[in-house]
């Protein structure tokens, strides 16, 4: 792909992103809490803080999906910036050589 191609993708991407997110903010405003949820997680997190969080989420919106998704920190912000995760867990106190 070329670069021009790259750039067009990104943007595409964060467009349909935008547009999922809308219908999601409108689920919400009419009473329902629904819709995929992508975090992103680095290897080390820990499995078992990661599977309490999720099931307190779930308790509280059971029709929530919720999908982890592992990389590394460059990949994680990679996926912020084009919309692909929402949210990401990572440490402040440790810094990945894959930065």
């Amino acid at each position: 792909m070329t670069s021009f191609g790259e750039i067009l993708l990104l943007r595409a991407k964060l467009a349909f992103a935008e547009i999922a997110a809308a219908g999601e903010d409108i689920s919400v405003r009419i009473g329902g809490t629904m819709g995929r949820v992508v975090i992103g997680v680095l290897p080390y997190a820990e499995a078992s803080l990661m599977a309490q969080a999720v099931n307190l989420v779930l308790e509280e919106y059971p029709s929530l999906q919720i999908v982890l998704v592992q990389g590394t920190y460059r990949s994680l912000i990679d996926g912020l910036l084009c919309g692909d995760i929402k949210s990401s867990v990572v440490s402040t106190t440790r810094r990945s050589e894959a930065w």
